[in-house]
């Protein structure tokens, strides 16, 4: 992290390190109220069961990144849309100025004759 100059990109990998010690905390804390040992693997099975994971620091995170990113790519996505339905216009426009081009030149050949 230290001998990278990308600032944004340090800054991401940060707040990453951020999350897994937060998510590391939780489940020191749901630890410490448990009573049972490893050897007990039925309830080993169910631990954090009934916790949903975008419940969790690291899960909040990466929901959070999710949306962010779908987020980006229906901008994207719409930008590109946008983009497409210009080029079309710019054809459709560009089809009518050249038949009006070729139209105006059989106009002028017969006024030569």
């Amino acid at each position: 992290m230290k001998k990278s100059t990308n600032a944004k990109f340090n800054k991401q990998l940060s707040n990453l390190v951020d999350k897994l010690n937060a998510n590391s905390k939780f489940i020191e804390q749901k630890r410490s109220t448990i009573e049972y040992g490893p050897s007990n693997k039925a309830e080993v099975a169910k631990f954090l069961q009934d916790i949903e994971w975008d419940k969790t620091p690291l899960g909040a995170y990466v929901a959070t990144q999710r949306a962010v990113k779908e987020a980006k790519l229906k901008v994207l996505r719409e930008s590109l849309a946008a983009a497409e339905e210009e080029e079309k216009n710019k054809k459709d426009d560009g089809s009518d100025d050249e038949e009006l081009d070729a139209e105006d030149m059989e106009v002028d050949s017969e006024d030569e004759e």
